[in-house]
């Protein structure tokens, strides 16, 4: 019964051709569509950071400017700070090869690694690929990379142990992190972070950025005021920004935005698809008539047409 229900209904899919074809694509577009947006997210997250408890109290300190670049110790020991400042990554070692060595193989690779504080991932929260937990503050020498980064060159295994001989240098690399999320306010995941003890830069030459968690008590202008002052600049040439002003809010912005319009391009194509169906269905309603004068009970006829339906959508899916 169901092969005889199936062959009837491929009969009239191919019977008409161009409509279900449209039909066939109208759902397969709205499928990938809604796949695409759930893929890309799948890799957006909220900030770490937005979990710790100093996180409020988080601010990103940023100078532009040729000439204008401040060095880390400049803001260290401040009265109104909480533990150290911290840069931002951003300060490449420097151009040249990088030979990567892992059981007994050895890769080399033109990119340029960024020198990051040692205490850097751990402030931010940054959780490891590999563990599934916060790395912990790096020693010297040690070397993180992204999963992005470790899928392109390591594959499947595992690269923890690998070395990293880079100019005069060699790096052990000591964990694998999670890829960059959406968040301006926070550091970049770069490919390759490299420990530098001696890191004393930010960013280029024409940036400085730094982070510094504000004690808990202390007023915000009392903060910028000092940091200021530190500095020897006016606060009309720093920018003293709370990194949790708009963190979540464009982190739930994005995901809304995105769902949105993967839906509304599904819902297009399921409306899409209907109005074809009806149109098929009233194309055929003279077929219909001449089945239920020969007898056909309307469950069949039913039966029938979900089964051009069903068919269509599986079609549908494989094409997506």
């Amino acid at each position: 019964m169901l092969n005889h229900y199936f062959k009837i209904a491929w009969r009239n899919i191919m019977k008409y051709k161009l409509q279900n074809a449209i039909s066939i694509l109208s759902i397969a577009i709205g499928i990938v569509a809604i796949s695409a947006v759930h893929s890309f997210l799948s890799n957006v997250h909220e900030p770490r950071i937005c979990n710790e408890p100093y996180f409020d109290r988080t601010f990103k300190v940023i100078i532009f400017g040729e000439n204008n670049v401040f060095k880390l110790s400049d803001l260290q020991g401040l009265e109104t700070m909480e533990g150290e400042a911290l840069s931002e990554i951003g300060y490449t070692f420097g151009n040249g090869q990088m030979v990567i060595k892992h059981n007994g193989q050895q890769y080399k690779t033109k990119y340029y690694p960024d020198a990051i504080n040692p205490n850097l991932l751990d402030f931010f929260a940054i959780r490891s690929v590999v563990t599934g937990k916060r790395i912990a503050p790096l020693k010297d020498n040690d070397a993180v990379i992204s999963q992005k980064f470790a899928k392109r060159i390591f594959g499947d295994e595992n690269p923890i142990g690998a070395t990293i001989e880079y100019f005069d240098k060699e790096f052990t690399i000591v964990d694998v992190c999670e890829n960059s999320t959406f968040y301006n306010k926070t550091p970049r995941i770069n490919g390759v972070m490299m420990t530098d003890k001696y890191l004393d830069f930010s960013a280029n030459e024409e940036t400085s950025i730094a982070y510094l968690v504000m004690k808990e008590g202390v007023e915000y202008e009392t903060f910028a005021h000092e940091i200021a002052s530190r500095l020897g600049r006016p606060r009309s040439e720093g920018w003293v920004d709370q990194i949790c002003n708009n963190g979540q809010t464009d982190y739930i912005s994005l995901t809304s935005v995105l769902y949105i319009i993967g839906y509304m391009i599904l819902l297009a194509s399921i409306i899409g698809f209907l109005r074809m169906q009806i149109q098929l269905f009233w194309m055929r309603k003279r077929e219909i008539a001449l089945r239920v004068i020969n007898g056909a009970k309307k469950h069949q006829i039913f039966l029938t047409l979900i089964t051009e339906t069903a068919i269509t959508i599986i079609l549908s899916s494989v094409l997506a």
